[in-house]
């Protein structure tokens, strides 16, 4: 015959294991957390200007931004001044519809960058890779996408209608702004991996090109954000309009506009309520 048991022997074993399995499960989710904080940030930035990345990195702490080349761009101009820029485009690529354009009005540009660059490209697919977490990348736009700072496009129905008698393509302009048909596809190869990978993509610019409100400047017109759409979509095809944002709105403080979008603020705020 069994003896009989205590009851308040099984009693204070039944309450021993269970608060085990408590702390075991309070250890866990420690574990968990401590695994969370290791995980690489899931939003990148890139621009072209140091004190973009310094705001991002004093007011976005998680989110990674990185810095590309701003030295003159070296593809087309090979040590010439920026202003040369379209000259020297036109000896590379003479049937360019739009360059041909800008040259006949005697066009000037005041600053070329090497920008986002096949190596910066080479890394971002990488990253891309790293697991199959959600992921979301912003880039500038002058210096960084496109080689030149500033973008003349239409701002008019007039305008828009000089371009086409005039045999302009957006597709021209983008490869005119991406700094050659080489570094256009480039580009355009990374953006389609992108895609493929389900990264979001946004473009965030100081440009007031951009803006969804009217600007008073002499060459930004209600046509203005529609074009620079246009040609944003030939680099980037899977891009939203509404993913086209514009920092030139909140005093050029792109964090500030990052914010602003639902999307990326939904974004960061998950990140960061998971690493704390």
């Amino acid at each position: 015959m069994k003896p009989l048991k205590n009851k308040k022997t099984e009693k204070n074993r039944v309450l021993k294991n269970t608060n085990t399995n408590t702390n075991k499960n309070k250890k866990n989710k420690t574990i968990k957390r401590r695994n969370i904080k290791m995980v690489s940030p899931l939003i990148r930035f890139y621009d072209n200007d140091k004190l973009n990345i310094k705001h991002f990195k004093e007011q976005l702490k998680y989110v990674e931004p990185i810095f590309v080349d701003n030295s003159p761009n070296k593809e087309i101009l090979n040590g010439f001044p920026a202003s040369l820029y379209t000259t020297k485009f036109l000896e590379k690529y003479p049937d360019n519809k739009f360059a041909l354009y800008l040259k006949s009005l005697n066009n000037r540009e005041v600053g070329t960058d090497i920008g986002f660059s096949d190596k910066d490209a080479k890394n971002l697919k990488k990253w891309a890779n790293k697991s199959s977490r959600e992921k979301t990348v912003v880039f500038d736009w002058d210096g960084c996408l496109s080689t030149i700072e500033g973008i003349i496009i239409p701002n008019t129905l007039k305008m828009e209608e000089d371009y086409r008698q005039n045999g302009i393509t957006d597709t021209d302009i983008a490869i005119y702004y991406a700094g050659g048909t080489k570094r256009f596809q480039m580009l355009k190869q990374i953006f389609h991996y992108l895609n493929k990978k389900k990264v979001r993509v946004f473009i965030l610019t100081n440009n007031p090109t951009a803006s969804c409100k009217i600007q008073s400047f002499s060459n930004i017109g209600p046509n203005s954000r529609d074009n620079f759409y246009k040609v944003a979509k030939q680099i980037i095809p899977q891009i939203n309009k509404e993913d086209i944002l514009c920092g030139y709105d909140d005093d050029c403080v792109k964090p500030v506009t990052f914010l602003k979008n639902d999307y990326l603020r939904n974004a960061y705020f998950t990140i960061q309520y998971n690493t704390i």
